[in-house]
């Protein structure tokens, strides 16, 4: 099958595979998106990489190309029309926590990333771009580099708090806050399916909250010597991303919250495709408080 009538270069079904390569970082999970096996995946890959002349890229910002893909850029234009007259799915990259909440279904015509809590998509706008995938939901760090080829539309807002999870055992089983960190040190806990983008503002947030340590000489411990505080794990968490770790954990009431708002962003010329309408409207409905979207339901009965 061809994208549209004497003009494809290449299948759908092999374009495809070059492209869920690169976006799911791996053949598993593009043979699992697939309904296929991998080797059948590497196979239809190879066909397009060598029909373009292009070599797959392995870097910590993701999976890209190497080579002239010019002409493998217009090929992209006309499977993505193809995709957006129902010919194969739409593409959604969505972050894990979102996933494992309430985008539980999409609308028809729409596929996303199988949830992974490690395999975290590292440049959604280079894909965006690309033409790879067609919509995304992104954090507020990753739409920071959004110029105005793309639009974005706020899905929902929620709150990042400084998470605890106290993995010291406390005598008081009501213990709070304080407590715990007067019993431990502070360690900041990286959970590895926030994108790079999100774990350095972590990273800045957590050198703001505490203090530079005094460089101290080391010494071997003695007997008698009291043993250094034990650790504690902190975390700049919101609720739909601690659900997902499934740990025990307590808010730091010190902490005033942080905004967070996640957006659909997609390229500004495809904001009014019927289809991207369909995805927007969806997810509105999707992530509406729970108040509104009864009373809706009241209203339709």
């Amino acid at each position: 099958m061809q994208a549209e009538e004497g003009g494809a270069l290449v299948s759908l079904e092999q374009l495809a595979a070059l492209d869920l390569l690169l976006w799911l970082t791996g053949s598993q999970r593009a043979a699992l998106l697939e309904r296929t096996n991998q080797s059948t995946i590497v196979r239809r890959a190879q066909a397009a990489k060598d029909c373009f002349g292009v070599a797959i890229r392995r870097d910590a910002g993701g999976w890209s190309l190497r080579g002239d893909t010019q002409l493998l850029q217009m090929e992209r234009l006309l499977h993505q029309r193809a995709r957006l007259l129902g010919r194969r799915p739409l593409r959604l990259q969505a972050p894990f926590w979102t996933q494992r909440g309430r985008l539980r279904r999409l609308p028809q015509g729409w596929t996303s990333n199988p949830p992974s809590a490690v395999a975290v998509c590292e440049n959604p706008l280079e894909l965006l771009r690309a033409r790879v995938i067609d919509a995304a939901l992104l954090t507020p760090t990753q739409i920071a580099q959004a110029d105005g080829d793309l639009v974005s539309t706020k899905i929902y807002g929620s709150q990042i708090d400084l998470t605890v999870f106290p993995e010291i055992q406390l005598s008081d089983p009501q213990g709070s806050y304080q407590s715990l960190r007067d019993r431990g040190t502070l360690v900041l806990r990286l959970p590895p399916f926030l994108p790079s983008s999100c774990l350095q503002r972590c990273q800045d947030w957590f050198n703001e909250l505490l203090p530079r340590p005094t460089p101290a000489l080391v010494r071997p411990r003695r007997a008698g010597v009291a043993k250094p505080p034990p650790e504690l794990s902190v975390a700049f968490l919101t609720p739909e991303m601690r659900r997902v770790q499934g740990m025990p954990f307590l808010v730091d009431p010190t902490e005033a919250p942080r905004p967070y708002v996640e957006s659909l962003v997609v390229l500004a010329e495809l904001a009014e495709e019927p289809m991207i309408e369909l995805l927007r409207d969806h997810l509105s409905t999707l992530f509406l408080p729970r108040t509104i979207q009864r009373a809706a339901l009241l209203r339709r009965a």
